[in-house]
């Protein structure tokens, strides 16, 4: 087939007029192709063609026009320097006259597409880029200012953005106006705040407005950029701190008669904006090296987390100031831990004199009473403190962040839901008394149609995976306590155990959910299991079971590490102050002290009226037949959430235990360690409970006596 055929076809029928043009632009479209713009002699014909609907008299042709024209420069970049000459004239005096929107969309994506693609040929841009480049700057900040759609904003600014990095030279002198068109959508907005999409486009041109100092003054221009930012973020926090103690800061005069509830929410959209700006100050290109204020940019983030509500100066305070400026505290943690992360992610070598500062000021944050909304930002500041920094050399801080995250875990296990549900009862206000026992019958568990969902919104689930990742670097810590990474340990297993046993749904509506957790967990697990000889004895084979069943080769992988290891093992006395106590009989005070802390205590009698329940769940008919039924096999049901493993197996008969042989898994170290184990718990059984010996045993032991078949006693009694 011929090379020009289909812009030949194209001409005659799709493009033979203006109407017939806009009618069928999505084919057009999607006929263009690269072999369309081999040599052909069609090539000219089509670029007039789209000269004519440049200049349309028509909107919708126009438009058309710069569709073509963008779709042909994207598909062959020979044509589109050929014919950038002809289109700039037409095009950037589009972005200057009222034209509707998608014209404007259309026109700014075609410019930037010929500025952007041919930036290797010195030529091309000397004649046709340099001259025309700052008119098209001129028109796009017109536009972000002028304009009232916001996605167009948003368009510009993306723009400009992409246009400075490559033209820097070029822009020197319209630096200040960028810089003020940058600022006025950085300066919070009321009543909205301010779009993200259109906050987040400024913010990323006013970061790089420095590349046009050039290489001596770019570095500079950076730094009283971050400086005048600091400042602007320091004054937007003192006026949401009026009511508040000093707090070592500097006191702002409000002016009489400003209303707190346009200036309070104005404030603390400014210190969005602040930390938008940190962000990507510190993420920005940069020509020579900088020196950053790290130390400003630590007291900064650690004043927003540790704002209080408590305290308030003397003299009179206006309720309505002092109510509105406690109810944005959580903004400023929220605000706060995004600048901790931000740091965290661009600077970590420079944090490493204050880590244990800030982690003390996040344990203490994350221990206060907190909503899942604004656990999930302390959460999310700590985990990326622990991914790309070190933990510091400090006792009391694992241990700390480890009691404060494991709540965020145990809300898995069927304590918690039980909590939850006592918790609902009391709500409800419904009483107890004259209230009939619930029955359970076998099955019911089928036609229940409301079932309480564990992680309901998505932010539950990242708290829930972000707590993960903290709990997983805590247990690597050497200074966390044997104690805190023994219940650790143990509410992780009791996890492995219950997401085996639960249905994806019931974790949460999101089905990817579950097995991102269930990943995490048998990984945590895995890592737990290797870290000492006693947990591996212990623990490797409930490990191995919920490893197997999801078949994740990268577990898998490090099972048979640890099962097979390629090097001899080390010659080390059993660590008894890590060993995995998976019962309640082998836990310490301290332990369980921790345990109940976690609403993870059981009641005495738990085992009785678990019993009870199952008798319930029982369905017999005596009026079939007086004669008991044959057992028969029950329907197999969805088991309940695993418990936190309450009690150890009692032994119920003293008995020897027989030869031993290990499992393919099983070392035989294990092995002599379960034999030993039995015995020692048959000795004791027996020791401590002994049955009196029976009069059927002692006849056993006599000799049985012989009968004469000749006597008869008649004879004797005459």
């Amino acid at each position: 087939m011929d090379a020009g055929f289909q812009l030949k076809s194209l001409l005659q029928l799709q493009l033979a007029s203006d109407s017939s043009s806009v009618a069928h632009l999505p084919y057009i479209l999607n006929t263009l192709n690269e072999d369309c713009f081999a040599p052909n002699p069609h090539l000219a014909k089509w670029s007039a063609r789209i000269n004519s609907l440049l200049h349309s008299k028509d909107a919708g042709a126009r438009w058309t026009g710069l569709c073509i024209a963008h779709k042909s420069s994207l598909t062959s970049k020979t044509f589109m320097l050929e014919s950038a000459a002809v289109w700039l004239p037409v095009v950037i005096p589009m972005l200057s006259r009222p034209e509707p929107t998608p014209m404007l969309k259309a026109g700014i994506r075609l410019l930037i597409t010929v500025f952007t693609t041919a930036t290797e040929m010195s030529e091309f841009q000397r004649q046709i880029s340099l001259p025309n480049v700052t008119k098209f700057t001129n028109a796009l900040a017109s536009l972000a200012g002028a304009h009232a759609d916001v996605e167009l904003k948003e368009l510009c600014l993306d723009t400009l953005a992409r246009l400075i990095p490559i033209y820097p030279n070029a822009h020197r002198a319209t630096f200040g106006h960028l810089s003020g068109l940058a600022l006025s959508f950085l300066n919070g907005s009321y009543p909205r705040p301010t779009s993200t999409p259109l906050l987040e486009a400024a913010a990323r041109l006013y970061s790089i407005l420095h590349l046009t100092g050039g290489k001596v003054g770019a570095a500079n221009l950076w730094r009283k950029a971050l400086d005048d930012n600091l400042a602007f973020g320091w004054e937007a926090l003192n006026s949401v701190r009026t009511t508040f103690p000093t707090e070592s800061r500097n006191v702002v005069q409000v002016p009489e008669g400003t209303d707190p509830s346009i200036h309070i929410p104005l404030n603390v959209d400014r210190i969005r904006c602040c930390s938008v700006i940190i962000r990507d100050l510190l993420h920005t290109m940069i020509t020579r090296p900088v020196q950053i204020p790290a130390g400003q940019l630590i007291k900064y983030a650690l004043a927003l987390i540790s704002a209080s509500t408590e305290g308030q100066v003397d003299g009179f305070v206006d309720p309505t100031t002092r109510a509105m400026e406690l109810s944005v505290v959580p903004a400023l943690w929220k605000y706060g831990c995004e600048i901790i992360s931000t740091l965290a992610d661009s600077i970590p070598q420079y944090l490493e004199p204050n880590l244990p500062r800030i982690y003390t000021v996040l344990a203490y944050r994350l221990e206060q009473p907190l909503t899942q909304h604004q656990r999930v930002h302390v959460l999310a500041a700590i985990q990326k403190l622990l991914q790309t920094s070190r933990f510091v050399d400090a006792p009391i801080l694992p241990n700390r962040i480890t009691r404060a995250v494991l709540p965020s875990l145990v809300v898995i296990l069927s304590s918690s839901a039980t909590n939850v549900e006592a918790h609902t009862d009391e709500a409800s206000g419904k009483s107890k008394k004259g209230k009939k026992k619930a029955k359970n019958y076998a099955g019911d568990e089928v036609f229940k149609v409301s079932r309480d969902v564990i992680c309901p919104t998505d932010v539950d689930s990242e708290v829930l995976l972000l707590a993960l990742d903290v709990v997983r670097h805590c247990i690597q810590n050497p200074n966390l306590s044997s104690s805190q990474l023994s219940l650790a340990s143990r509410v992780l297993l009791s996890i492995q155990l219950s997401l085996s046993q639960l249905s994806p749904s019931i974790l949460s509506p999101n089905p990817q959910v579950f097995p991102q957790i269930q990943k995490k967990v048998n990984a945590i697990c895995t890592e737990i299991a290797s870290s000492s000889s006693v947990s591996l004895q212990k623990t490797l084979p409930l490990i191995a079971r919920e490893c197997v069943k999801i078949g994740d080769t990268e577990l898998h992988a490090s099972l048979d590490l640890l099962i097979h290891p390629r090097l001899p093992p080390i010659v080390r006395p059993i660590p008894t102050t890590q060993s995995l106590s998976l019962f309640r009989v082998e836990e310490s005070e301290e332990e369980a002290s921790a345990r109940s802390q976690l609403g993870l205590d059981f009641e005495e009698g738990a085992d009785e009226q678990n019993a009870v329940a199952d008798q319930d769940a029982v369905m017999q008919d005596g009026f079939v037949s007086a004669t008991p039924a044959p057992a028969q096999q029950e329907p197999p049901k969805e088991l309940p959430r695993q418990p936190f493993l309450p009690s150890a197996p009692v032994v119920s008969q003293p008995s020897v235990p027989a030869a031993v042989t290990p499992l393919p898994w099983q070392p035989k170290e294990a092995v002599v360690i379960q034999s030993t184990t039995v015995t020692s718990t048959t000795t004791r059984t027996t020791t401590s409970a002994p049955a009196p010996a029976s009069d059927d045993s002692q006849d056993e032991d006599e000799e049985m006596p012989t009968i004469d078949l000749g006597s008869d006693s008649e004879d004797e009694e005459d």
